[in-house]
């Protein structure tokens, strides 16, 4: 079966280009810098890494990154970019022997694309030490797509003047056909309610301690050339979750 991220990767290197796309400078790098801030520098897992764009920001920090993918072809783009660290071929629903004693696992924008969460999760325990951290980033599956769509007018414009988001069907679970930002090729994302997010990991033994709804701030939608719209909605799902078993 052919892979979709092998077929997308180059596109999806150019998306994320060396600084990252509009939504990690706003929402999703700070918020996990604030999380890993007070932490003593020690081994993260980055889960679904792609092409490496947090190896690169990470391990100039002191971090020691590791980086699990199933794309081939993202791995061809994280040494093309000269990513440090050591990347991995692999299914981040299975485990991959001889990775333990992890301080921080990171799962950045990769659990929409995953259909085994409660795998996921199973798995990403026995990497973690005692009270190690699980820093977990999605497209919020309410207010985005393929659940979240911007209402039109009838020419097929989206509104600009009050804007509002069409929330539809929501409550079922399962794979949609979806368009990356910027992107010209459909990839499959598996959508999950908020709860399926949550309540998986605590059955896996995980502790909630952490729960945002990031919505980006005016000023940055402007000095991005983004619609102000955007900011009345969040974009990012950011949760910590730790190992205290």
């Amino acid at each position: 079966m052919e892979n979709e991220w092998d077929i997308i990767a180059e596109e999806y290197s150019s998306i994320i280009g060396s600084q990252g796309d509009v939504w990690r400078q706003i929402d999703i790098d700070p918020a996990i810098m604030v999380a890993l801030n007070d932490l003593p520098k020690g081994k993260i897992l980055d889960l679904g890494c792609g092409e490496g764009y947090l190896e690169r920001k990470l391990i100039p920090m002191g971090w020691r990154v590791t980086g699990i993918d199933f794309s081939q072809e993202m791995l061809n783009q994280a040494s093309s970019k000269n990513s440090p660290g050591e990347f991995i071929l692999g299914d981040i629903t299975k485990f991959q022997s001889g990775l333990n004693d992890f301080d921080v696992v990171i799962a950045n924008m990769s659990l929409m694309d995953v259909q085994d969460l409660q795998g996921f999760y199973q798995h990403t325990y026995k990497y973690l030490k005692f009270k190690g951290l699980l820093i977990v980033t999605v497209i919020h599956p309410a207010f985005r797509k393929p659940v979240g769509r911007w209402a039109k007018t009838i020419l097929g414009k989206v509104l600009r003047h009050d804007p509002f988001v069409r929330v539809d069907d929501y409550t079922t679970s399962g794979p949609r056909k979806n368009l990356i930002t910027y992107s010209t090729h459909l990839t499959t994302v598996w959508h999950k309610q908020i709860s399926d997010y949550i309540q998986k990991a605590i059955n896996q033994g995980f502790r909630l301690v952490n729960i945002q709804e990031l919505s980006p701030r005016l000023s940055d939608l402007l000095k991005h050339n983004q619609p102000k719209f955007l900011a009345k909605f969040p974009h990012t799902l950011f949760m910590v979750f730790t190992k205290d078993e």
